[in-house]
């Protein structure tokens, strides 16, 4: 895998919002405008392409680059952006808008230019270190000529206020990134717990640059919203949950969770995907981002880890609640599984949400919350009062 630092992120993200830009110019020239709301269309076409980079990398071991896909092969996300936001009717025109977009092809280039970056590197610091051990074995010979090698400076990353700053002077990057004092905090309490189980040559600051410049270069909406803590802390005391399937290092709260970018989210503490761990006993809680491929598949791992499992086994989930406006697999898969013990559709705006990024207070739209439960489960996990438990910490 490509290897992660700031130097490498900054390109990265220059790459990826490329691909963005040459995207959204397929979508201009053939007078495509997306709509949903009052978002912006750049806004919109980022949000779905945050899900497209998402549904391929969920359930890949084995990946070159942390974020950008390779060789990506699921273009359903894009096939229902076009449909459904970019209301063109004709399969046909689909398939001609999303040959123009070369998206597969734009990403692969875009990965094989940073794995080209990657190994130039590498090989620079492989040089310095080898040359290292030959001079040091010809150290006492009078006449050997040293000749200096460099180990690649790809530059520092500095804290100032509010903001995170990569500087490198060779190559004229300033780039900045927002991080307020909070969640700063928050990011070294959880780097101090877990950094041990992952060394790494970066330096915190670093490390906490790629974080946020990643999350940051996928963008989309709500991939840092997070519960009321007050509810989180009420699961936890009652129910004794503790691991988040869907989760950052920004907006975790438990102790354990999964997130979409391993390589860096290890040293706080990931499991890496949710779909690649296996679920065996315990209660989970899973706020997925809405990818209607991702839904259907999360819901089928949960519904077949009750089926599995021989210990104690309940996961608490939400799904968008879109089978108001057209057939929503994920909804019914969910709705007819014998697993089910509850189900509650909230209102558009009806729960309090929290963005851990921009740290503010956010109201959804409507959606519906699921527990299933294997048999062991409902014995050892009672969620007869969990209807009340949303009203009282939850509904506002």
């Amino acid at each position: 895998m490509i290897d992660t630092n700031p130097y490498i992120e900054y390109y990265r993200h220059k790459k990826w919002h490329h691909i963005i830009n040459t995207v959204n110019k397929v979508l201009l020239d053939n007078n495509i405008k997306l709509t949903s709301g009052n978002k912006n269309p750049t806004y919109i076409l980022a949000d779905n392409l945050a899900m497209w980079v998402s549904i391929n990398l969920m359930d890949k071991y084995n990946l070159v680059d942390p974020f950008i896909p390779y060789k990506a092969n699921i273009l359903e996300t894009i096939t229902n952006l076009l449909k459904y936001l970019g209301k063109i009717k004709s399969d046909d025109k689909i398939n001609t808008i999303i040959n123009k977009m070369q998206l597969t092809q734009h990403c692969d280039n875009a990965v094989e230019e940073l794995l080209y970056l990657h190994n130039k590197l590498n090989d620079a610091n492989n040089t310095n270190s080898k040359h290292h051990k030959h001079h040091k074995h010809h150290k006492h010979h009078k006449h050997h000529k040293h000749h200096k090698h460099h180990k690649f400076n790809y530059g520092k990353t500095i804290r100032t206020h509010d903001k995170l700053i990569y500087i490198n002077k060779k190559e004229n990057i300033n780039m900045a990134v927002m991080c307020s004092q909070q969640l700063y905090d928050h990011l070294k309490k959880r780097y101090q717990m877990n950094h041990n189980n992952s060394p790494s040559n970066l330096s915190f600051n670093d490390i906490v640059f790629c974080l946020l410049l990643r999350y940051k270069t996928l963008g989309g909406n709500g991939h840092q919203f997070a519960m009321e803590i007050k509810l989180k802390d009420y699961l936890r005391d009652i129910y004794h949950i503790n691991f988040e399937c869907f989760a950052s290092a920004i907006n975790v709260y438990y102790d354990k969770f999964c997130s979409l970018f391993y390589d860096i989210e290890k040293y706080f503490g990931s499991y890496g995907s949710y779909y690649l761990i296996k679920y065996h006993s315990g209660f989970y809680i899973a706020n997925p981002p809405y990818e209607n491929r991702l839904l259907i598949k999360m819901v089928q791992k949960f519904i077949y880890s009750c089926k599995q499992s021989t210990e104690p086994l309940s996961i608490s989930f939400g799904l968008p609640n879109w089978g108001k406006y057209d057939k929503f697999d994920a909804l019914e898969i969910a709705r007819e599984t014998p697993f089910k013990q509850f189900e509650k559709c909230l209102k558009d705006g009806e729960v309090l949400w929290y963005d851990r990024f921009n740290n503010k207070p956010i109201r959804i739209p409507s959606h519906c919350r699921f527990i299933i439960q294997n048999k062991k489960g409902q014995i050892t996990h009672n969620i007869s009062d969990f209807e009340n438990v949303i009203k009282k910490y939850w509904i506002s």
